[in-house]
């Protein structure tokens, strides 16, 4: 796996976590 794609799948992955928290608990 490249770096880039770590990186892009890490962020990815903490936004939906946020954006589900922020519907959840908004």
């Amino acid at each position: 796996m490249e770096i880039g794609e770590a990186v892009g799948m890490s962020m990815t992955g903490v936004g939906m976590a946020a954006s589900i928290s922020g519907e959840a608990f908004g």
